[in-house]
């Protein structure tokens, strides 16, 4: 029997298929109420930092790369800005448990990536997701400032990139070539804002590029552009993706000044909400006793990070007092209600690796290892990448394991993933 024509939908819009979970996804373990509660209400407090034991030829000293979680305590470095200029090689950071008490260290090994097909020309601050076994890279900027508006995809399996050629971009348009850009996957759609352009330009437009029908679009209402509290142009925010919505905080103006204001915008609506909760005051403000506002950040803002509860924010050059690398890592935990509740805390840096933790321009993730087979310990850690420490470019890996007073998070549930 003749199947129906697929229903035919509007460029842009994100499909039911699309939003559906994996099998993957349906048969991972639930998080707990238990386990979620804990998260979302725990008072981290400190990190102990450690320089990563580290296997294989890794990366040369670099800043500016993209870079993607591509699996629990996998992480992907691609092209960069290093001291013979701009980079294309692709290379893969894999974190597990290991040294003497495993329960809270890690080792790592690099691994060069052999890749085929339309490899992207060597250029620098491009940005770059994962999704679906795929990792998607945008723009950038090469040699001769030539800001670029192309996008490739890498097939994790076969090693092989694509470049994406959009269909239409003469009818629908195409964002202008840009660097240091948002970018977070969304449904079927890839979804830019931000970033810096030819001429000094700042943007504060927002793209989405959509997988299944190779078209870009620029999203707007109805009416005309998006609406809302649209955020002033700028280059490097962080920015998170968080259901429909997408979040930038910080990043730098078309002034040169670090921003500290935090948006977010709805993919339903195609409009944007200022976020006063998650802005970032003067470095130092306290809101309540225990909450700490990060001061603004610019130049790739700081490496930004994300599980499914926390979003965490490390580094980035700070304006004030002056300019330099700052050490603060921040970590928010979500609430029942999402972006609308939660809170920054700022954590204590110990250990011996503290000082390397200076640095902006770099990449990061969150870790979640189960140490121990068989029993109901596990970690939560964060692994850095690279940067500059405004005096020289960066190579070595360093991670942190995350602490609390109150409840130690490796007697939380070994099921649960963040």
């Amino acid at each position: 029997m003749a199947s129906s024509p697929p229903q035919k939908r509007k460029h842009g819009e994100v499909s039911a298929a699309a939003s559906e979970k994996t099998p993957a996804q349906k048969n991972r373990p639930a998080m707990t109420a238990r386990m979620q509660s804990f998260l979302a209400t725990s008072s981290f407090d400190s990190v102990e930092w450690n320089t990563l034991p580290i296997s294989g030829s890794g990366p040369s000293a670099r800043s500016g790369f993209c870079y993607a979680e591509v699996g629990n305590g996998k992480m992907l470095v691609v092209g960069g800005v290093s001291t013979s200029g701009y980079c294309t090689d692709s290379y893969l950071l894999e974190v597990t448990p290991g040294g003497k008490d495993s329960k809270y260290r890690l080792t790592g090994e690099w691994k060069k990536l052999s890749t085929t097909g339309e490899i992207p020309c060597p250029r620098g601050y491009p940005s770059m997701v994962h999704k679906n076994g795929k990792v998607y890279l945008f723009g950038g900027v090469a040699n001769g400032f030539q800001f670029l508006n192309d996008m490739y995809s890498l097939d994790l399996k076969t090693m092989r990139w694509t470049r994406l050629k959009p269909i239409n971009d003469k009818e629908m348009g195409v964002p202008l070539g840009r660097c240091g850009c948002g970018m977070v996957a969304c449904g079927n759609l890839l979804v830019i804002t931000a970033g810096l352009g030819k001429g000094y330009a700042h943007f504060n437009d927002t793209w989405a590029f959509d997988m299944s029908l190779s078209t870009w679009l620029q999203l707007k209402n109805s009416s005309g552009p998006a609406v809302g509290s649209l955020p002033p142009p700028r280059r490097n925010p962080a920015t998170f993706s968080c259901g429909l919505e997408i979040v930038t905080v910080g990043g730098k103006g078309a002034d040169g000044k670090s921003l500290s204001d935090a948006h977010s915008f709805d993919l339903n609506t195609y409009t944007w909400r200022s976020l006063p909760h998650l802005m970032l005051p003067t470095p130092g403000a306290k809101t309540t006793s225990d909450e700490v506002e990060p001061a603004p950040r610019a130049q790739n803002g700081a490496a930004a990070f994300q599980s499914r509860i926390m979003m965490a924010l490390h580094g980035g050059l700070v304006e004030f007092p002056c300019n330099m690398a700052s050490t603060s890592l921040y970590l928010r935990t979500q609430g029942p209600k999402g972006i609308g509740t939660g809170r920054w805390t700022e954590l204590k840096a110990i250990g011996p690796a503290t000082t390397k933790l200076a640095r902006g321009m770099h990449g990061g993730i969150l870790v979640n290892v189960g140490v121990a087979p068989g029993t109901r310990e596990q970690g939560v850690f964060v692994v850095i990448f690279g940067g500059t420490d405004n005096r020289t470019d960066l190579s070595d890996p360093i991670y942190g394991r995350f602490a609390h007073s109150s409840e130690d998070i490796n007697a939380a549930e070994p099921s649960a993933r963040l």
